[in-house]
């Protein structure tokens, strides 16, 4: 019977623990205005420092005015803002008002980098913080039916469990 509870840890999809939903973070959910830049506040995400570290770096480095509205960045330098840059390396700089750190390092880019901030956290507020930057869709692995592929695979009359307890009453 625990093979077939989304409840029991034998029986619950592994994507998503049996829930049926996954949270992803998502350009459309952090990219708030495509008309300013993000210096400007493109972005529902990053501050002052986090804009100053990038355009010492990326912006630098792809020869991008940091002044240029979102919608009209070069879409090579968009896939790299979002999804990172490989195994690349840039110069990071940031600089306080009485200290400054450089240092050297690969981009991640903005989607990996919150994934692993909100997976790091032991944070409730910033976890919370996060999750507004989040949407929830369907999990890839179960398609929402909260169990895993081998209870699914289990069928009475052509349906597996998730089929039938989708029915009507009547059915």
């Amino acid at each position: 019977p625990r093979m077939f509870s989304f409840n029991s840890p034998y029986g619950a999809c592994p994507a998503c623990d049996g829930l049926g939903v996954r949270k992803r973070f998502t350009r459309e959910r952090i990219l708030v205005g495509p008309e300013r830049s993000l210096r400007e506040g493109a972005l529902a995400w990053g501050d002052a420092n986090w804009h100053q570290v990038l355009e010492s770096s990326l912006f630098k480095a792809y020869r991008v005015d940091p002044a240029t509205p979102y919608r009209k960045l070069p879409a090579r330098f968009k896939k790299v803002l979002w999804e990172g840059a490989g195994d690349r390396e840039f110069d990071f700089h940031w600089k306080g008002k009485r200290t400054s750190y450089k240092w050297r390092k690969h981009w991640e880019g903005i989607l990996p980098m919150l994934e692993r901030r909100y997976r790091d956290t032991d944070s409730a507020s910033r976890r919370e913080e996060l999750e507004k930057l989040m949407a929830t869709s369907p999990c890839d692995g179960c398609g929402g039916a909260r169990l895993r592929p081998e209870s699914l695979a289990v069928k009475v009359g052509g349906r597996n469990i998730a089929e039938h307890t989708a029915l009507p009453v009547s059915a």
